[in-house]
């Protein structure tokens, strides 16, 4: 079996305008690279190009009201009529909105149509599509964020498709604080978000003492410039025993190039290299833990041009089990991708301290 990428060029309509960060050209310079390059990768991806308009969709409210409220709903789209913005990040607009809409509505068709049951067998290995909306809550949206794609596939696994247990892997460089809220009293879906430190940063959230009424929120906050050390080690001393511990059906993994040193709106330090490297542990994991191996892969974020298309790449490469190519280069000349930072060791110890539960040896 091959790794699924399902695209559509009517993603770049999600576009805030000249001067916003989140801008339509972000995917189509993706859609361009990749492409182009495309030879490489066949054997590892099957490329499904869609138009989501022409897909036989589920009614927008039935996918909106999984995961927001009704008056939420409607501000928003009051808002977008009138060209008012929801959060001084957020500008809405008709087009906005309904883009967003429409995302939300494609992703519950390819879910439905194309991911298993529990117990079926599966016709890919995982799916990756466009999305990581993650800042969206139940009754607010703002970070460039306006309807929780991320939160409804879950919900759609846990309430229409008999999953028991969902992780999701938030490996964006913001804390997803709408995906942790929305599940927060959920114990059938755990969250685990690596991001940087929100002491002073967007979106103010995500701190380790934040971990919802079951436990089942982790927040593993890191300082500015943590490298690819840093990050490949809280996935071996955090993220593998919590997964091995929870023992989910499917993992739900968002987040896209803003971890990268030279994200603009960021202060993290991977190098396209460590995305690559990250991406292939968690595909080991889920071979590893996941029923089936099962991922549902959400990826969206990043604001250097420069970069994104192939940082995008090297994480689809990861999960696909598709090589490294070495091209693939960067220039991270303040970071030392080797060194592992002191404070990395001790938020560590502080998450395995509020979680000890999940890290009891077997």
């Amino acid at each position: 079996m091959v790794w699924a990428l399902f695209t559509s060029t009517q993603a770049a309509d999600y576009d805030f305008g000249k001067g916003h960060p989140f801008r339509g050209d972000r995917i189509t310079s993706f859609l361009k690279l990749f492409e182009s390059l495309y030879p490489r990768y066949k054997p590892y991806i099957e490329h499904r190009q869609v138009v989501m308009s022409e897909l036989p969709l589920p009614k927008a409210d039935d996918i909106l009201k999984m995961v927001h409220s009704e008056e939420y709903i409607q501000k928003v789209r009051e808002l977008a009529q009138k060209r008012q913005s929801l959060t001084l990040d957020t500008p809405l607009s008709p087009t906005i909105v309904q883009t967003a809409t429409l995302a939300l509505q494609a992703d519950a068709y390819i879910i439905q149509t194309y991911f298993p049951q529990p117990n079926e067998d599966a016709t890919y290995d995982g799916l990756t599509l466009f999305g990581g909306f993650h800042h969206a809550s139940y009754d607010q949206g703002g970070g460039f964020c306006v309807f929780n794609d991320v939160a409804l596939i879950a919900k759609i696994l846990t309430q229409q498709m008999s999953y028991k247990r969902v992780l999701i892997l938030d490996l964006d460089a913001h804390a997803g604080d709408g995906t942790e809220k929305i599940f927060w009293n959920d114990p059938h879906v755990m969250v685990i978000s690596v991001h940087q430190n929100p002491i002073n940063f967007y979106p103010g959230f995500g701190f380790v003492d934040q971990m919802g009424a079951h436990k089942n929120i982790v927040n593993v906050p890191l300082d500015p410039y943590a490298s690819d050390r840093d990050w490949l080690t809280v996935f071996e001393e955090i993220i593998i025993p919590i997964v091995q511990y929870f023992k989910p059906e499917v993992i739900i993994r968002n987040g896209g190039s803003d971890p990268h040193c030279q994200d603009p709106l960021t202060d993290m330090g991977l190098t396209i290299r460590g995305f690559y490297e990250l991406h292939q542990k968690v595909r080991d994991l889920a071979d590893k833990v996941v029923k089936h191996g099962r991922i549902i892969d959400l990826i969206g974020s990043g604001y250097n041009i420069g970069v994104l298309a192939k940082t995008w790449l090297a994480i689809l490469s990861g999960m696909a089990k598709a090589p490294f190519f070495s091209d693939f280069s960067d220039s991270c000349p303040h970071i030392n991708p080797d060194k592992l930072h002191p404070r990395t060791i001790d938020v560590i110890s502080q998450v395995k301290k509020t979680h000890s539960e999940k890290f009891i040896e077997a």
